[in-house]
């Protein structure tokens, strides 16, 4: 029979046995006897880890010989054909093997076994080499980690692993088998990757905010802990205005490979906790919108719960007020449109990433105009005698309880004539406090509802109503109020 042509490559279910049985007869000779070390054959592995679909070479090695020379190869192999399937068997080229002709190749991937049969055309070997490559394929995503003797030597029937020698003996070497390796097909387990972050932007930064994220780490079944590569993270962790994505990834000696990402979102707005003081007796925790105004800043409401202080004053603070990103303030304006003057202030601080600001608001201001005048007396006389419930915000009623009476009056009397900050960039002058208003006046401005605040009905709304309303006499007049509607001003 001729063998086949040197390097030669046969992969599937191919039966030599005539061949294999040729062999077996030139190594039926004795066994070959010498000193010096044994020689030695080895299953050596191209990677110790290998996912699912991937390849893994295992190469057949010896050790140098201590005698002698060899002229053929007779392997017989075992593999597990559940996880591997053995595509191909090559001879390795170099200049120390010398084994340079197959003779036969039996491959059985159903029973997972290899006989194989290699021998020298031109030259005996001498040397310790790489003979051959067993290319296998990894079937099935089992996770086996650390499992030893996937590939092995073993009998096959009557044929075993030997030597031919140049003397016409037969050699048996040292067999070493496949050592653990991992057939891995499970990803890496990452651990410590943050929900999406949204923040606001840092106070005193016009960029973005410092974001601190967890420590992220990874672990793999057959490799344990596991590096992990971090991309999109900004140098200092300081995170620009708007959306960036932080990807975290990684990769076992298989190649399976797991990645997740957090979104890190910068919101374009600054946080500042906001200080609300109103002087005077409150009598009720009572909730007051504020509006918040400055230079360039579209006004901003927002609601703060004002508690009582005792006897002097009520306050409050609202936190996490939203407002536009600046370096720094200057001059903000706040107000309650419905019970206070405006209160400007030029001093601002911080406190960890938001700012802080105080305001004293000076109640008594029921028409928002920054005056506390007749007009308010007027407003609050209205609003004394009307029949809709009286809610604890209700305007007018400055203490925060259930009524509205003289009590809410003493706001009034005690800041009388007082005007409220100019508001930040604003050059306008609220006018004077006005000390009294005719009831024809009041009708041409529309407000001919507040009428019932002349009680001594002479046409106009002045200090003697105030003192009528002081003295008790205030008890709301029997007639209906004049309309609330504009008059044609009669000159």
């Amino acid at each position: 029979m001729t063998p086949q042509s040197p390097r030669s490559t046969t992969s599937s279910r191919v039966n030599h046995l005539p061949v294999m049985g040729l062999l077996a007869a030139c190594l039926s000779g004795a066994a070959f006897a010498g000193g010096g070390a044994p020689t030695e054959l080895s299953l050596v592995p191209s990677v110790t880890s290998v996912a699912a679909g991937g390849t893994l070479h295992v190469y057949l090695d010896s050790t140098a010989p201590a005698f002698g020379a060899f002229t053929g190869l007779q392997a017989t192999i075992h593999f597990d054909a559940s996880h591997l399937r053995l595509d191909s068997v090559a001879l390795v080229p170099s200049a120390t093997n010398a084994f340079d002709a197959t003779l036969a190749s039996d491959v059985d991937n159903v029973a997972g076994t290899l006989r194989y049969a290699v021998y020298s055309l031109s030259s005996t070997m001498t040397a310790g080499t790489r003979i051959s490559d067993l290319t296998f394929t990894v079937l099935d995503s089992t996770q086996m980690c650390g499992t030893a003797d996937l590939v092995s030597f073993g009998d096959i029937g009557p044929f075993t692993t030997r030597f031919s020698t140049e003397a016409g003996g037969v050699l048996v070497p040292v067999l070493h088998n496949l050592p653990a390796i991992n057939l891995d097909s499970v990803k890496p387990v990452l651990s410590g990757v943050s929900a999406d972050i949204t923040v606001p932007t840092d106070a005193g930064s016009t960029f973005g905010a410092y974001v601190s994220l967890p420590e992220v780490t990874a672990s793999d079944d057959c490799d344990g802990a596991r590096p992990v590569t971090v991309t999109g993270l900004p140098a200092g962790s300081i995170f620009p205005i708007g959306t960036t994505t932080v990807t975290y990834s990684a990769i076992d000696t298989s190649g399976n490979e797991v990645s997740d990402s957090v979104d890190v979102t910068v919101e374009a707005h600054q946080l500042m906790d906001i200080t609300i003081t109103m002087p005077g007796h409150m009598q009720n925790v009572t909730q007051r919108e504020i509006r918040l105004t400055g230079t360039g800043i579209t006004p901003i409401y927002f609601l703060v719960d004002i508690d009582p202080n005792g006897a002097t004053s009520g306050s409050g603070v609202a936190y996490a007020v939203e407002v536009p990103v600046r370096a720094s303030y200057s001059c903000m304006s706040a107000k309650d449109p419905a019970h206070t003057l405006t209160d400007t202030i030029h001093s601002f601080g911080t406190s960890g990433t938001r700012y802080t600001a105080s305001f004293t608001l000076e109640q008594g201001d029921s028409s928002d105009d920054d005056l506390i005048d007749i007009y308010d007396f007027s407003l609050w006389a209205f609003d004394r005698g009307n029949t809709d419930p009286v809610l604890n915000y209700s305007r007018s009623n400055f203490d925060g309880n259930d009524v509205i009476n003289n009590a809410d009056f003493t706001c009034i009397s005690i800041n009388f004539f007082h005007i409220g900050d100019s508001a930040c960039g604003s050059l306008a002058n609220p006018g004077m406090p006005q000390s009294k208003v005719s009831v024809k006046e009041l009708r041409r401005k529309g407000l001919g509802h507040l009428a019932m605040a002349d009680a001594n009905r002479d046409g106009w709304v002045d200090a003697k109503d105030i003192q009528i309303y002081m003295q008790g006499g205030g008890s709301n007049p029997a007639t209906p109020a004049a309309p609330a509607k504009a008059e044609r001003p009669n000159w």
